[in-house]
């Protein structure tokens, strides 16, 4: 009988957390240019929001990607650490596996 009312105040608990916690995302995807343009104003370089369409690696589709510049910058980063760290020697010839 006890576990009732947990379970329903859990579950409760659960439910506002959930919406509350994707009621406050912005969807920058669905925003017209000149809103995005109007979100990005006083914003600095970094912190503007930036939309592009690109194609996931095996995918022939398109997506739009929206993040800030700085959320790019970032991630092409990462990238390029990824692939420097790969195992292949800079060096021409000399392959490090």
């Amino acid at each position: 009988m006890t576990k009732t009312p947990i379970l329903s105040l859990a579950a409760v608990a659960l439910f506002a957390c959930a919406t509350s916690c994707t009621s406050s995302d912005t969807n920058f995807r669905a925003m017209s240019a000149e809103q995005l343009a109007a979100h990005n104003a006083g914003l600095s370089a970094g912190d503007q929001v930036v939309c592009v369409e690109e194609r996931r690696t095996g995918s022939h589709l398109k997506r739009t990607v929206c993040m800030t510049n700085r959320e790019f910058q970032l991630r092409d980063l990462g990238v390029t650490d990824d692939i420097n760290s790969a195992g292949v020697d800079n060096r021409v010839g000399i392959d490090a596996f």
